[in-house]
């Protein structure tokens, strides 16, 4: 049997996110005051955005593009830079501290 790919989906199964949200990385909360950001506006938004994290990727590039995408439709609706966009997707693709593994 030839497979083409192998799907991992560790989430909330082997480790969480270490803010208490995978949309809202450590990144995020260096740019974004959370203190005054508008939670209840960005899960709002985030309704219209969710299916784009759906996509298929085969490479970072792509997990970058998708990210980028995603925090692009909601946060330029909340009024916020590329540049803060740009770093937020570089960061959900790149970085690990966004999640935790759970002892065992």
């Amino acid at each position: 049997m030839n497979y083409k790919y192998l799907i991992l989906d560790f989430g909330k199964v082997i480790a969480g996110p270490t803010t208490g949200y995978w949309d809202i990385t450590p990144k995020f909360k260096e740019l974004i005051d959370i203190n005054t950001f508008n939670m209840d506006k960005f899960m709002e938004i985030r309704k219209k955005y969710s299916s784009i994290l759906s996509k298929k990727v085969t490479n970072l590039n792509e997990e970058y593009d998708m990210f980028f995408s995603f925090y692009n439709g909601i946060l330029s609706e909340m009024n916020y830079s590329k540049d803060i966009i740009k770093q937020i997707s570089y960061d959900r693709t790149y970085n690990n501290d966004k999640y935790s593994l759970y002892n065992n």
